[in-house]
């Protein structure tokens, strides 16, 4: 299922700025814990975030001690007009729901007692995104 908000004041926003914030995921201490990090920035889409968790879940299905946390949610919509439609009458319908992601942003970890299976996870969602992604082990 895609991930939205459930409740917003105005669902159609202007485009504003990425800002670049300070990373603060990796502010408690936890052995064995794998993290998959943005190398560039750009947009995530609500489908790619939930392709992730999908993958992820199926990978480690199997393991008993693991737990996965998302850092990012798709906060922000994306309006789009039909094509071939003249000039005025508004703004384009909601089109997707995204996340902005700076370079350097914690995008999901993984805590869990085998780093191999939790590493193989990553790296295969990781081939989902439109980003370019590393992998971080703690």
């Amino acid at each position: 299922m895609l991930q939205q908000p459930k409740k917003v004041k105005f669902d159609k926003l202007q485009k504003g700025k990425a800002k670049s914030s300070k990373n603060l995921n990796n502010s408690f201490p936890v052995q064995n814990k794998i993290s998959l990090v943005s190398s560039e920035s750009g947009i995530l889409k609500s489908f790619e975030i939930s392709a992730i968790k999908k993958i992820i879940n199926t990978h480690i299905r199997q393991k008993k001690f693991y737990k996965i946390i998302l850092h990012i949610f798709p906060h922000f919509s994306k309006t789009k007009k039909p094509v071939e439609t003249r000039m005025g009458k508004g703004k384009g319908s909601l089109g997707f729901w995204f996340t902005k992601v700076v370079k350097g942003a914690t995008i999901c970890t993984i805590i869990s007692l085998d780093k191999k299976t939790a590493s193989i996870a990553l790296k295969n969602a990781s081939k989902r995104l439109s980003l370019k992604t590393f992998l971080r082990e703690n």
